[in-house]
């Protein structure tokens, strides 16, 4: 028999809740320790399709990557989409862990994982890490086989599963050194452009990518969503190898932008 504590000391080796950023909200955010787990979903997000597909499920811990409860809280208002998913999730006994930036952060945490995926080499900690191990930190850059730029964004939406990007530079340039951030990194444009010549991340908005241009760095923005999702299959793989309890993936597109 697991129990929440045991699920969430396993998460917490592969990606250490001390790894996570002070404004952040990580761990288990609803449950009780003692509670008895036999079958886990792990998604990006938690809302309302998510839940109901949990308890269609028979799911009694959800891990996530975005945290459900994220700033301070008043009142649990039944009507509003929080106090709405507290209730089923108390409601239902599920119980909600979840492993943000401190997945981001690990040593094989998502930004390691897209490095893996897209064939970038000799990778390195982007952000200057505090109280960190070398590898550990967000962010990472390294170097890959020369190409064209508008070749490397074919293998980019390949891997991410995306139809479109948006770029920032000259298509024909030839890359060799690419940085990485999952999210929204665009706070890390400087730290890239001093160590890569193209940034893959998300959120980008208008006068970041003037900088970025302004500092002779690419952007490619792959969307906040399509850099995170593929972290979910890989956490349902992890937790796999250790329990010998049904893990599963939500079948839940989180994605809410389309493009037309």
């Amino acid at each position: 028999m697991y129990t929440i504590k045991d699920i969430m000391e396993k998460l917490d080796e592969l990606a250490p809740i001390i790894l996570a950023e002070s404004w952040d909200n990580v761990g288990i955010l609803v449950g009780d320790t003692k509670q008895k787990v036999t079958k886990i979903m792990c998604a990006l997000d938690v809302d309302r399709a998510v839940l109901q597909e949990a308890v269609r499920e028979n799911v009694d811990c959800i891990v996530t990557h975005h945290p459900f409860i994220f700033g301070a809280i008043k009142k649990v208002d039944y009507t509003t989409p929080i106090g709405h998913g507290i209730k089923t999730l108390i409601q239902n006994n599920i119980s909600l862990i979840s492993m943000h930036t401190n997945l981001d952060s690990a040593a094989g945490g998502i930004n390691d994982i897209i490095c893996e995926g897209l064939g970038i080499t000799d990778t390195r900690v982007l952000a200057d890490p505090t109280n960190c191990e070398p590898q550990e930190g967000l962010g990472r850059y390294g170097q890959i086989n020369s190409m064209p730029l508008n070749k490397f964004i074919e293998k980019v939406k390949q891997y991410f599963g995306i139809q479109y990007v948006r770029v920032v530079g000259d298509l024909k340039d030839d890359i060799t050194s690419v940085s990485v951030c999952s999210g929204s990194g665009s706070s890390f444009i400087g730290e890239a452009s001093r160590v890569s010549q193209v940034y893959i991340t998300g959120d980008v908005k208008f006068h970041e990518a003037q900088d970025a241009l302004s500092k002779g760095l690419a952007i490619i923005d792959v969307g906040h969503y399509a850099s995170e999702q593929i972290v979910v299959p890989k956490l349902k793989n992890y937790l796999q190898q250790y329990l010998d309890i049904p893990v599963i993936c939500t079948g839940v597109n989180g994605e809410v932008f389309r493009t037309l």
